[in-house]
């Protein structure tokens, strides 16, 4: 067997999304050897599709999800400042806020969602009272504000639009913040990242080694395996959670997690519309236009973004498709045409942008979401995202922990609970290590 690091190996860490690579430089900085296997490239996955919006969590109407993401924000923008997309604009410019539209239509009510609004602006006036760094979104007093229709009816449809809502968030660079990330990884001389090794199998190594778990890799540009020991697995594989954690004995019943394929298509906008203030149709299956500057956007229309539902321990052979460039050109060009139909039904102007590509992404939810219908339920679990999704494993004498950024900007609480548990673990087995010197005077 061709071993991997197998001198140093303190964690493994599985998955080189934005999970996996903030709890790996979190686990560095605590002095652990930290290892890396990425079955792609590192970003490659849902984290990079993600429109990056720094939000205050206006666009769930359940409070304590708005709540829960607006504190993860204000983490993440606190740890990460200098990768707001449009800091270099002056305060005024329209890309420096957000704007909810509650559609007429909404499945939620104006009074309902106004009601959420007005909670999260009070948490936030408790951060900020609480640590006066917390206050990244202005004076609480100024997070928000309701919109007169004459400000926004010549970027949208305004006969949908039951009420308008300006917020003071902004666009994180993702693609930035990656680049960024591999340097810092390629830097830190306790991280080691391999790109294009896939994990194949795991399985516990036997009783009386030194090791738990025997890792089996698949070195995809060598085609050869190669195996890695190790007692403490972080498995941040989003989608694949459950699946490698099967391999572990760890048992999953369908329905408690699903897994959701989108779609989202790629803008060119032109001179006039680069400064097109970015909107969200809330709420229900409406869609979302962010625009990332230097005249590029993203955007969905529910109806046609919304693919694939999974509540199975793998996602299907359809998803697989989309995620993996399984489908045909042709196939990809209709989905991003029917995204780009619906979207220019809420914003007009949209339709003298160019559509660039389409890109898919899995967001991972707790409960079970059958079918795409379910979707229109403002009662599903989907709806809802006030949890991190960490479990914690332990098999035999390791540690397995399962490390999903349930939402993006999650990644600083997670990092924080992960390193705790791995802390936790080893001063437990360092207490069991620990000589009984009562038996030994015996």
């Amino acid at each position: 067997m061709e071993f991997i690091n197998n001198q140093k190996m303190s964690v493994v860490v599985l998955g080189a999304g934005q999970a996996g690579t903030q709890v790996a430089l979190q686990l560095a900085s605590d002095g652990h050897h930290v290892t890396i296997f990425e079955r792609n490239t590192m970003g490659s996955g849902s984290s990079s599709k993600n429109p990056g919006r720094m939000g205050h969590g206006f666009h769930y109407s359940d409070k304590d999800t708005a709540k829960v993401h607006l504190r993860n924000t204000i983490d993440a923008y606190r740890m990460y400042p200098d990768f707001c997309r449009s800091r270099h604009r002056p305060l005024g410019h329209p890309l420096r806020y957000g704007r909810y539209m509650i559609t007429k239509n909404s499945d939620i009510s104006v009074d309902e969602m106004l009601s959420t609004y007005r909670a999260v602006q009070q948490e936030y006036a408790r951060l900020c009272a609480e640590d006066h760094d917390n206050e990244i979104f202005g004076p609480p007093e100024k997070m928000w504000r309701i919109m007169e229709q004459s400000e926004y009816k010549n970027d949208c449809n305004a006969d949908l639009v039951a009420l308008g809502v300006e917020t003071h968030e902004e666009m994180f660079d993702i693609q930035l913040f990656y680049s960024e990330v591999r340097k810092w990884i390629n830097q830190n001389p306790n991280v080691d990242m391999f790109e294009q090794h896939e994990v194949v199998n795991i399985e516990q190594n036997g009783t009386e080694v030194k090791h738990e778990f025997i890792i089996t890799i698949y070195d995809k540009m060598s085609g050869s395996k190669k195996y890695v020991q190790t007692n403490i697995i972080i498995n941040s594989t989003w989608y694949n959670i459950e699946k490698i954690n099967s391999w572990l004995g760890v048992p999953y019943k369908k329905g408690t997690r699903t897994n959701r394929v989108k779609a989202i298509i790629c803008l060119d906008l032109p001179d006039d519309l680069e400064n097109l203030p970015s909107m969200f149709f809330c709420m229900g299956m409406f869609c979302m236009f962010t625009n990332l500057d230097n005249k590029r956007g993203i955007a969905t229309y529910a109806l046609h973004t919304n693919r694939e539902v999974n509540t199975d321990i793998e996602v299907n052979e359809n998803s697989i498709a989309l995620l993996e460039n399984g489908i045909s050109m042709e196939e990809r060009e209709q989905i991003g045409k029917k995204i780009f139909k619906g979207l220019c039904q809420y914003i007009p102007k949209l339709s003298k942008a160019k559509v660039t590509d389409v890109r898919f992404g899995v967001a991972r939810t707790e409960g079970d979401t059958k079918s795409l219908q379910d979707l229109f339920d403002a009662q599903n679990p989907f709806h809802k995202r006030n949890y991190n999704g960490i479990k914690e494993h332990r098999i035999g004498k390791g540690l397995l922990v399962s490390n999903p950024a349930t939402k993006l900007f999650y990644f600083v609480q997670n990092r924080q609970i992960v390193s705790q548990m791995v802390e936790n673990f080893d001063k437990e087995r360092e207490e069991k290590l620990k000589p009984d010197w009562n038996k030994l005077g015996a």
